[in-house]
């Protein structure tokens, strides 16, 4: 994990399926793949992710990804020590972004169907 931390991912169904069905020959997960057997740094797999995205003409990043994931937690409601748990923030700066994103929108549409349903007193 970037940060360090040890968390506890749970697997999402969808992707738990997919990987119930691979074939138990085929590599599910990222190894030690390097010439020398050595273990990825963060760099050196950031760089082998953007390798394969580019190879596979998906745009994308690894940092996208958490990006992305730690913004579909927010979105869904969960707080900041959610998503801290979750991505193995080490600060809730880092994660109240995220929330506070989510909650600019949730509160704008909840105060604008606030607006569209109040009388106008210049028609009473």
């Amino acid at each position: 994990m970037k940060t360090g931390q040890l968390v506890d991912l749970p697997i999402l169904p969808g992707l738990h399926a997919v990987i119930t069905n691979l074939p138990r020959n085929q590599m599910q997960f990222i190894g030690q793949e390097k010439s020398e057997g050595e273990g990825y740094t963060t760099e050196s797999f950031g760089n082998w992710f953007a390798d394969r995205s580019t190879d596979a003409g998906v745009p994308g990043r690894v940092h996208g990804l958490r990006k992305v994931g730690a913004t579909r937690l927010a979105d869904s409601g969960t707080t900041e020590f959610e998503v801290m748990a979750y991505w193995g923030h080490r600060t809730q700066q880092e994660a109240r972004k995220y929330v506070q994103k989510a909650n600019r929108a949730r509160l704008g549409d909840s105060g604008m169907a606030k607006f569209e349903n109040l009388s106008n007193p210049a028609n009473s």
